[in-house]
């Protein structure tokens, strides 16, 4: 079943934003609109994967697993933060 495309985005663009936007969807034998799209698409992922997605020097990688197979350490300032009352969301 196709999906419903109904939610709309314009934006206001200088006449070379348009020209350059407009140029290059032709180079790419898509509309302005697919260009567009497919654009914002494609920042909106790289974004959200990155803020999913740490990455590490290799350089530094297996000190960092070592770290994280330490065992766990006391913090004795942090005990009364662990026993504390866990809040309510809003």
């Amino acid at each position: 079943m196709p999906r419903a495309r109904d939610a709309r985005l314009e934006a206001r663009l200088s006449p070379g934003d348009f020209a350059t936007i407009s140029h290059a969807a032709a180079a790419q034998g898509l509309s302005r609109t697919a260009f567009v799209v497919q654009a914002a698409m494609d920042a909106a992922h790289k974004f959200l994967r990155d803020q999913q997605l740490t990455t590490i020097a290799v350089a530094h990688g297996e000190s960092f697993m070592e770290w994280l197979d330490r065992p766990a350490e006391v913090l004795p300032n942090m005990k009364p933060l662990v026993d504390a009352p866990v809040l309510p969301h809003r």
